[in-house]
Parts: C-alpha cells; sequence; structure tokens
C-alpha cells in the first residue's frame, strides 16, 4: 500500500490488534502513545520513531516504529516500512530480541524461550492484521505477482533463501522469480544446510537472526563443507551487526531493502559460479566497479554496495 493511503485509522487499528494480542486486555507495560486524537498520517508519524536511515541507510528504504512491547519482553515493535517495492509499505512486527548470546551463558534457556515465544506471538498479531485487512507482507506478495509473474525462458541461476518468516520468504522468491531466477527455500540454518546436501545453488540469501541456528553459525558450519567452499554466501539483517561476527559471508544486506537493492546484490553475487575456488577468510571478493554497485550494504572487505 502506498504511503499516502495509509491512514491515521489504519494505525489506530494496527496499534489496537497489537495491543490485544500483546497483553491479553491487561494495562500495556510502556507508556503508548495517544493515536486517538489524530487526524493526519503525518501527525501519526511524528509519534513514531523513524528509523529510516539508521535501520537501511541514505539509500535504504523509509520505517517507523512504536515500541510497544508485550507482557514478557518490553522492547518488541509496531512497525511500518517500505519493504521491496519503492513506495509500498506494510505493518509488521519487529521482535528486537537479537541480543548475542555467549557459549555457557547461564540465561542462555530461559532467552531462547522468550524468543520462541516472541515469534509466536508476532505471528498471531500479523495473522490479525491480515484478517483485519491492513497491509501485511502478504498483501505485499500478491501486489508483486500480479505485477511481476514468474519470467519464463532459460533460469538465471539458483538462489536459496533462508529465513525464519515466511512472509519475507515469500516475497523474496516472488521477486527472485519474477528476474528469472530458481528459489529454493529453508527455514533455518539446520534446514538449509540439509538442502545443501542435495543443492548446489548459485548463491545463499541467509537471515541473520534465526532461532536454533543463527544465521552467522549455519555460514560457518557451511564453509566447512566440501560443497559449500565455493557458494557465495549473502547474510541479511535488521539488526545492528558487527563486521567481525559476519566474516564467513560475501556480503551483508541491510533490512528493510528495496526491490533494486536486492537484485543489485543478486546480479552482482551470483556470478561465482559454484565450483570456484574457496573464498577464505580475509579475501575481498569479487571486486565491485563503480557503475554496478547496488546500494544498501557491504560487499566483502568493507566495500560498500
Amino acid at each position: 500500500m502506498i504511503l499516502r493511503d495509509v491512514t491515521p485509522a489504519m494505525l489506530r487499528s494496527a496499534a489496537a490488534l497489537y495491543l490485544e494480542e500483546a497483553y491479553g486486555g491487561l494495562p500495556p507495560r510502556r507508556k503508548v502513545p495517544d493515536l486517538s486524537s489524530v487526524r493526519t498520517l503525518g501527525e501519526a508519524l511524528l509519534l513514531m520513531e523513524d528509523e529510516s536511515r539508521r535501520q537501511a541507510g541514505a539509500h535504504g528504504a523509509r520505517r517507523w516504529a512504536l515500541r510497544l512491547g508485550n507482557s514478557r519482553y518490553p522492547n518488541m515493535k509496531l512497525v511500518l516500512e517500505e519493504y521491496l517495492l519503492a513506495g509500498e509499505f506494510v505493518f509488521t512486527v519487529d521482535t528486537h530480541d537479537e541480543t548475542a548470546l555467549l557459549p555457557g551463558d547461564p540465561d542462555g534457556p530461559a532467552w531462547r524461550e522468550i524468543r520462541q515465544w516472541n515469534l509466536a506471538l508476532k505471528r498471531r498479531i500479523e495473522a490479525r492484521w491480515q484478517a483485519a485487512g491492513l497491509p501485511t507482507y502478504g498483501t505485499l506478495l500478491e501486489a508483486i505477482r500480479r505485477a511481476s509473474p514468474p519470467r519464463r525462458g532459460p533460469s538465471r541461476g539458483t538462489v536459496l533463501v533462508v529465513d525464519d518468516e515466511p512472509g519475507i520468504a515469500d516475497t523474496v522468491e516472488a521477486v527472485l522469480r519474477a528476474e528469472g531466477y530458481r528459489v529454493l527455500k529453508a527455514g533455518d540454518g539446520r534446514e538449509a544446510l540439509a538442502v545443501l546436501e542435495v543443492a548446489r545453488p548459485d548463491l545463499v540469501l541467509m537471515d541473520y537472526e534465526m532461532p536454533g541456528m543463527k544465521g552467522t553459525e549455519a555460514c560457518a558450519r557451511l564453509r566447512r563443507t566440501r560443497r559449500g567452499r565455493g557458494i557465495p554466501l549473502l547474510l541479511a539483517t535488521a539488526a545492528m551487526v558487527d563486521l567481525s561476527q559476519v566474516a564467513d559471508a560475501d556480503g551483508f544486506l541491510v533490512k528493510p531493502y528495496q526491490r533494486r537493492v536486492l537484485l543489485g546484490f543478486v546480479r552482482h553475487m551470483a556470478r561465482r559460479r559454484p565450483g570456484a575456488p574457496a573464498i577464505r577468510r580475509g579475501d575481498r571478493g569479487v571486486p565491485v566497479r563503480s557503475s554496478d554497485r547496488p546500494a544498501g550494504g557491504l560487499a566483502k572487505g568493507g566495500e560498500e554496495e
């Protein structure tokens, strides 16, 4: 949905459904902005935190957030963001629970349980938004499929999309299929490794934050396998990540990203076909010419894409 068609009434409905699921009728743990008297979207956005530049840089997508929390965790957010299609906005929930866990952390089991609980809550809220007719990943997927049906003809290559959010995986698949790519999907790191035992894609697009096995761990394990050494790895995340943590990846894509940014990375990185020499820790990877450098992330070696 284009931004000018998002109304204050939609934002009030999205917030009400969020709070109902997040707190079960109990008072919120955080102060909730008063949206009742907001008359225009501009007024509503002033009550939200503009995360556009911090999340995705000068060339990234626009994003506004309300930190509403839930009954067990205070930092979860209601988000209105531009995603994949320029000018198209969706409501989504950001669990905002990407804190790194150190091996042996005594709080690890409890923290992992909270993450799973947050993820289940996120899916319930987004399902209620979808049922209420609010713009979500589901409505965006329909728009992408209508505007860009799968391209016929020879495949441009195979991309393995690894993401625990089906809405994101499905919309990325639709964009890539419209460009002529074959797409494989996996819901987490372990499933991705299982897929790579029987398939050899031209590129792996890996989400950073997933339950069970983080994208960084899956990348590291993939690099230790004979089949995975020559496959380019593109890591995608909305979290603030130290680049030293993504040493096993060949590129770093910041969420939320637009279609042109995603395709720029895929076209550039999928040029390294399976069977190429192993990519060693510290290699700069494929040189990027200024004329074909996509915006929105980093190439190996610190070059901004």
